[in-house]
């Protein structure tokens, strides 16, 4: 029964990273981003809608803690690298660092999360 729920919650977290990826992390490389501040802005979403998912998944499996962003992130990484190909430029540069803040704050939230977890248990 214990292994079968890790299963599930890792192909939840799968399934989190592939929405994630597709309609916040690939969506937002795609969309019309004009100026300093649009790009800014998208980049900090992407962070915080990352670093708040990985915070659920740290807290609700507080043992596992930071590994949950090698389910979460992946899918998006794999989305935004498919994107660097026809990038050039400044693109390139706003590419990479969605890049980063899909990986640091899936990374950064799960850790987070699970040491709250952890706190709070005791």
């Amino acid at each position: 029964m214990r292994t079968a729920l890790r299963v599930l919650s890792r192909v939840l977290a799968l399934a989190v990273g592939m929405l994630l990826g597709f309609f916040v992390a690939f969506n937002g490389v795609l969309s019309d981003i004009l100026g300093f501040s649009d790009t800014a802005g998208a980049i900090v979403f992407v962070f915080v809608a990352y670093l708040l998912t990985g915070m659920v998944f740290g807290v609700s499996g507080r043992r596992y803690g930071w590994k949950w962003s090698l389910w979460l992130a992946p899918p998006g990484v794999a989305l935004l690298l498919t994107s660097l190909f026809d990038a050039g430029g400044e693109r390139l540069i706003y590419i990479l660092a969605v890049l980063l803040a899909v990986t640091v704050g899936s990374a950064g939230g799960s850790w987070v999360g699970a040491a709250i977890a952890k706190s709070a248990a005791g």
